[in-house]
């Protein structure tokens, strides 16, 4: 797999980092060169050659300077806490955060990074030990930015929180890496839909990261949409980590 400008924007993204991400970073490097990229020969990728679309010659995307918002709005309902990323990056001014309920906080994955730094290194270090794909390893590693949603102890949100990753991109054969984090105190109650559009008619690769924490007792309703462009490759993991009691409607 070749991706222009590759090792100089590792080094960028783990410079910027704190502490743990910047472990996190390397290890997933060198996960991912260990791993490889999947074969037909792995049961779960029989259907599914990638040669092709990996031997093209990808480049990482930017955050474009402008974004279609009236395509942008077909996928928003009034009502509707809306989160909005574009090309990975989270996007303050396109997004609806300015009254948050209370026991909800949405913060950018990369000063969330910093501030719940603890409790973001721990949900990884329990999910990532048994995970071996190359692609969350590539995700972890090639990641620009993400959102991170946390619900407090006993919160119940009304209303739906709509994470929305948009792609746009001017040229072909470009990589995204959607990330998304969901910490869900105990007993809290939350609905959240993730869904990853197309705002371009360009081809690209994205290769999607969702964690989800549940505590004791809290209720989730989960459920993921996509309309992407049709010659797109959507590559996506959702991991998810249930405490006792805790309940999970996902679709």
């Amino acid at each position: 797999m070749r991706i222009d400008g590759l090792d100089e924007y590792q080094e960028k993204l783990i410079d910027a980092s704190p502490a743990w991400l910047k472990g996190l970073r390397r290890r997933s490097v060198a996960l991912f060169t260990e791993a490889g990229l999947p074969t037909v020969k792995e049961e779960e990728w029989k259907y599914t050659p990638l040669a092709d679309v990996f031997n093209r010659r990808l480049r990482v995307a930017v955050e474009p300077v402008s974004v279609d918002e009236a395509k942008l709005r077909a996928y928003q309902d009034e009502g509707d806490i809306h989160v909005v990323l574009v090309n990975g990056v989270f996007n303050a001014k396109l997004s609806g955060l300015d009254r948050l309920p209370k026991g909800l906080s949405i913060l950018p994955f990369h000063e969330a990074a910093g501030r719940h730094a603890e409790e973001m290194e721990l949900t990884t270090a329990r999910l990532t030990p048994n995970d071996s794909k190359a692609f969350v390893s590539l995700n972890h590693a090639l990641f620009t930015d993400g959102v991170f949603v946390r619900v407090e102890d006993n919160a119940v949100i009304e209303g739906l929180i709509h994470i929305i990753h948009a792609t746009a991109c001017d040229e072909p054969d470009v990589m995204v890496f959607p990330r998304s984090m969901v910490l869900v105190g105990k007993n809290a109650q939350v609905s959240i839909m993730e869904s990853h559009v197309s705002l371009d008619a360009e081809v690209y690769v994205s290769d999607a990261l969702t964690d989800i924490r549940i505590g004791e007792g809290a209720v989730v309703h989960y459920c993921k949409a996509e309309a992407e462009n049709a010659g797109s490759i959507h590559i996506a993991a959702a991991r998810i980590w249930q405490e006792a009691a805790s309940t999970l409607e996902s679709f």
